[in-house]
């Protein structure tokens, strides 16, 4: 099984205690959380083991208040479907969505190494800064070929897979390209 980490020093440490006397009481089928990654306006982040795998996910459960608003859970789930279809090297991928009337989820690929947040205070060279930039606008340029707009591009949605390898995450105000057809069907001038 892989090494656990635990990345709540991402988070304020009022949210840190909050949030982990709220771990023992989520029980969600299939999965044993074992940490904190972080939290949002949508949903706390945690670290998990799937255990018909036996594998460490990040697992994304939409805060508890807002799993009662079906236009919300609608967009939830549409993150989870964006990402699920969108298989590339940068972007993260997504295992599972589910949930129930108490809580939604996403499960992903658990990406160890922190935000790009965390990294910019890291006295990085030239070389590292353009090589996360050319693979967050590979990322990009995929989406974008594949009917999709990111539109929430921020330090905390590009995570790291290890030192030099960055992944875009969460779709979750994504725009689909209606678009799309026309463009791919205009005649250049």
């Amino acid at each position: 099984m892989a090494e656990v980490f635990d990345l709540s020093f991402e988070l304020e440490s009022e949210n840190v205690r909050r949030l982990a006397n709220n771990v023992s009481d989520l029980e969600i089928p299939g999965y044993e959380i074992v940490g904190i990654c972080g939290s949002g306006a949508t949903a706390n982040v945690y670290v998990a083991i799937q255990k018909s795998l036996s594998r460490q996910v990040a697992l994304k459960v939409m805060h508890p208040q807002l799993a009662m608003d079906d236009d919300r859970v609608s967009r939830f789930t549409q993150e989870g479907c964006i990402n699920a279809n969108l298989s590339h090297s940068n972007i993260v991928p997504i295992h599972n969505i589910g949930g129930s009337e108490d809580y939604q989820y996403i499960a992903m690929e658990y990406l160890p190494w922190g935000n790009l947040r965390r990294h910019i205070s890291v006295n990085n060279s030239l070389e590292w800064i353009v090589n996360v930039v050319k693979q967050i606008a590979h990322a990009l340029s995929y989406s974008h070929e594949h009917g999709f707009i990111h539109q929430d591009i921020k330090p905390e949605n590009i995570l790291f897979r290890d030192e030099h390898t960055a992944v875009l995450s969460d779709f979750g105000i994504a725009k689909e390209l209606d678009y799309r057809n026309e463009l791919d069907s205009t005649p250049v001038q």
